[in-house]
C-alpha cells in the first residue's frame, strides 16, 4: 500500500516530514545529522528496500531495519564531519599567529579540506 498525494514530490515530502519529526522528537534547537541527506545518498538501495517492502506481504521489518541504519549512518557523517570541523578549528587557533604567505594559507587550508571529505 502506498499514498501519493500529490502528481510528484511525495518522497521529498515524507524525507522531509521524517527530518521533522525526529527534529521534533529531541526537543533540541540543534541537530547536525541529516536523515534525508543519508537517504539521498543511498537513494538505490532506498528505492529498491521500499519497492519490496510495497509489493511483499507488507512487512515493514527489513525496511525499518534499512531505515535505523541509514538515520545510523547519518549520525556517524555528522560526527565525522564534526571532527573534521574542529580539528581545521584547532590548527587555525593553533597558527593563527604565524605569519604565512598567501600560498601557504591556500595549501595548508586546501590539505585539511582535502584529507577531510573521505
Amino acid at each position: 500500500m502506498a499514498i501519493h498525494p500529490f502528481d510528484d514530490g511525495n518522497g521529498r515530502i515524507a524525507r522531509a516530514l521524517g527530518d521533522l519529526a525526529l527534529a521534533r522528537s529531541e526537543h533540541s534547537h540543534r541537530r547536525f545529522y541529516s536523515l534525508s541527506a543519508q537517504i539521498q545518498r543511498d537513494l538505490e538501495n532506498y528505492y529498491a528496500i521500499l519497492g519490496r517492502t510495497q509489493r511483499g506481504n507488507l512487512d515493514v521489518t527489513d525496511w525499518l531495519l534499512w531505515f535505523l541504519d541509514a538515520l545510523h549512518q547519518s549520525i556517524i557523517n555528522a560526527d565525522t564531519a564534526i571532527d573534521a570541523a574542529l580539528a581545521k578549528a584547532s590548527f587555525w587557533r593553533t597558527w593563527h599567529a604565524t605569519a604565512m604567505n598567501p600560498a601557504r594559507s591556500t595549501c595548508s587550508a586546501g590539505s585539511w579540506t582535502a584529507s577531510t571529505e573521505n
